[in-house]
């Protein structure tokens, strides 16, 4: 309401087209970054949409326009590379205290790659000890103190985790009245500022200088590692609850760019072996 009011105060509905509302999409992302345009104008679309269901608007007018963003202004996703993470989980493992429970929720957050809120969340009957998975069915809200609904629905979801993460978690108390997993000594749940003050703790004596990295990255940090192997980008967004391999795509983009060299050396490798015993071929790339 506030961004219509102070970029487009007396247009109304019935005046507003595709053009117009790629002016506005212009003026306003000229001083904001891709992820705030995107996201304004997704909400502004699905407005739209329901209008068009109720019968008050006639076209889709956002259909079709693009986005405008100030570049200066979208920051790259922060994450770690192999040897700065193996250094940090290591250090995690090192110093941690059964206690005070922020050090296992970031070794958590790097090898699911779950959000913060899901983290906090887990209960010990999502665990299977068994089978080796973990499941995502609530998140944690730190303002309410309580718990709710996940994200959508393909944040609901079953990951394969490892025994040596199984093992880690296992050495928590199980004392919790509401079977939480993460709950420290005071018998609350980590919030989002402490799990931060104790990574920047940590980045810091380590001598890794990542500015802005927050709870929130280890989960693009989960990513990364996982492109690196050559992991199924379908995989990846199952594994993360993204309801769209194309939401995958677009906020792990350049990062994907990043890793493109790795896919490209994979697949000469594959190509090369369609045929083993191959017949000599005539060099004629220079005429």
């Amino acid at each position: 309401h506030h961004v219509l009011k102070k970029y487009i105060p007396t247009l109304r509905l019935e005046d507003m087209n595709r053009r117009t509302y790629q002016k506005f999409i212009k003026d306003y992302g000229s001083t904001h970054s891709k992820s705030t345009v995107s996201k304004m104008s997704s909400l502004f679309h699905a407005a739209v949409k329901d209008g068009i269901y109720d019968g008050f608007i006639k076209k889709d007018f956002v259909a079709g326009t693009s986005l405008v963003f100030d570049k200066d202004r979208t920051r790259k996703i922060s994450y770690l590379n192999q040897k700065e993470l193996t250094t940090l989980v290591n250090y995690l493992c090192d110093t941690r205290n059964i206690y005070f429970t922020s050090k296992y929720m970031l070794i958590t957050a790097f090898y699911t790659g779950m959000r913060p809120g899901e983290i906090g969340g887990l209960k010990w009957s999502d665990i299977n000890f068994n089978f080796k998975t973990i499941s995502i069915k609530q998140s944690w809200n730190e303002t309410t103190k309580d718990f709710e609904q996940l994200k959508n629905d393909s944040s609901r979801r079953i990951i394969r985790v490892d025994d040596w993460l199984l093992s880690l978690l296992n050495e928590l108390p199980k004392n919790d009245k509401l079977n939480r997993v993460f709950v420290n000594q005071y018998g609350t749940i980590p919030s989002s500022s402490a799990v931060n003050k104790t990574l920047t703790s940590a980045l810091k004596e380590l001598k890794i200088n990542r500015p802005g990295y927050h709870f929130h990255s280890c989960r693009h940090t989960h990513v990364a590692y996982l492109l690196s192997k050559g992991i199924d980008l379908y995989a990846i967004s199952k594994r993360l609850g993204h309801s769209d391999i194309a939401i995958t795509s677009r906020v792990y983009a350049y990062m994907i760019d990043e890793y493109k060299a790795v896919t490209d050396d994979q697949i000469v490798s594959a190509i090369d072996l369609i045929k083993q015993d191959k017949p000599a071929v005539q060099n004629n790339l220079s005429q």
